[in-house]
């Protein structure tokens, strides 16, 4: 869990570049909403107990020595604080791999690296409810993903020669819709949904069933599978 305001706004100014198909109402609604969740979370009042020892933002130095472990009233803090910053996470990356799908290498940058960031923390978090590992042994690990998160760049392929434009992933966008699909607030659900995805788009097997949401926005329709 790191904070994700900035991120987002970078991102957002950059998968306006020119080149790139503009960003619908509904992309900059979807990101807007999302990222409203999440700030949201971060500044409830019922969470700051458990905020306190692990933040939204900057982890401290004594937040990092905090021998003590997690105590049953603040696991059930902690997971329902969770499970809103993970569903909200969820819609950022199914936007940012859309945008990868069409060729923004900034927001594909940017899938991964919250992608991956989830997953770590989340697989850290586990640690942490069984009560394996102390407050400071959590937050000292999300800090370690953090940095492992900034070396995941992926690569383009080359466009052929001749060529204008990147080559892309189609696969990508069977990615972005599966991270829309009912999870119940768990991100690993959402990410086993987009994995199962992808590697059946590469393996050329049919894509799931999927559904077709649709938003008015003044005049203009905005349609996204899931």
């Amino acid at each position: 869990m790191r904070a994700v305001g900035i991120f987002v706004v970078l991102l957002l100014v950059g998968c306006a570049r020119g080149g790139l198909p503009p960003l619908t109402a509904n992309d900059i609604a979807v990101m807007t909403s999302s990222t409203a969740r999440i700030r949201a979370a971060c500044n409830k009042a019922e969470y700051q107990v458990i905020l306190a020892k692990s933040p939204c933002g900057e982890i401290s130095f004594a937040q990092m020595a905090d021998s003590s472990k997690i105590t049953e009233a603040e696991k059930e803090l902690f997971i329902k604080f969770a499970t809103e910053f993970d569903a909200a996470s969820a819609e950022q990356i199914a936007f940012l791999y859309r945008r990868g799908h069409l060729g923004d290498t900034k927001s594909l940058v940017g899938a991964v690296q919250w992608e991956y960031t989830l997953q770590q923390t989340q697989r850290a978090a586990l640690d942490l409810v069984g009560q394996k590992v102390t407050w400071g042994e959590f937050v000292t690990r999300r800090k370690a993903i953090s940095v492992e998160s900034k070396s995941l760049v992926p690569t383009p392929a080359a466009p052929p020669q001749g060529a204008s434009k990147p080559v892309v992933d189609s696969c990508m966008l069977a990615k972005s819709n599966a991270y829309l699909k009912p999870s119940g607030g768990s991100f690993a659900v959402a990410q086993q949904n987009a994995d199962a995805a992808y590697a059946a788009c590469k393996a050329g097997l049919p894509a799931p069933q999927t559904q077709t949401r649709c938003t008015k926005n003044g005049n203009q329709v905005d349609c996204y599978s899931y």
